[in-house]
């Protein structure tokens, strides 16, 4: 009996396509060297011809953009995969990471932001993305098409972006 519940249990749990994501890498002037992200596609953009709206994703402090750091991947991932599955929109999530400041979780700087700025433009660089994601992918690419989102340190980035560049 244990053994049918158990089996039960998994066939009616939400199962994530096995493809639910792509990490991906773009050319970043600012950085100087390739950046990462993770790419979330809606059902049917292989296949299809239609364009899409775009979110940007910020992840918080001492994650990245593989989104695992805080709950091992067990939480954030599948909630963004269920979404995309079920409406017809991308969701891109942003790397914040600087490697000279990242000293552990919870240390170092990400997205770089410092009272006198710091050594990278993430404003600037998220222009390149946005102009990467734009350009290779099926996007409708307007204001109206584009907005940001981010968890905690990334709320604040998706703040300080949509501000600066409306």
């Amino acid at each position: 009996m244990k053994n049918r519940l158990i089996s039960l249990a998994l066939l009616t749990m939400p199962v994530l396509a096995a493809a639910a994501f792509e990490d991906r890498a773009y050319p970043s002037r600012v950085f100087g060297q390739e950046r990462r992200y993770r790419l979330f596609l809606p059902k049917g953009y292989e296949a299809g011809a239609a364009r899409y709206p775009v979110i940007y994703y910020f992840h918080g402090h001492s994650d990245r953009y593989t989104l695992e750091r805080y709950d091992d991947g067990k939480d954030t991932v599948p909630k963004i995969a269920r979404f995309v599955a079920t409406h017809p929109v991308i969701v891109v999530a942003v790397d914040g990471y600087t490697p000279e400041d990242y000293t552990g979780f919870y240390g170092g700087s990400p997205w770089d932001v410092r009272e006198n700025g710091g050594k990278y433009d993430f404003g600037e660089n998220f222009k390149e993305l946005v102009a990467h994601i734009d350009s290779t992918l099926r996007t409708i690419a307007d204001r109206r098409h584009r907005a940001t989102s981010g968890l905690s340190m990334g709320g604040y980035m998706s703040l300080y972006v949509s501000a600066r560049f409306p």
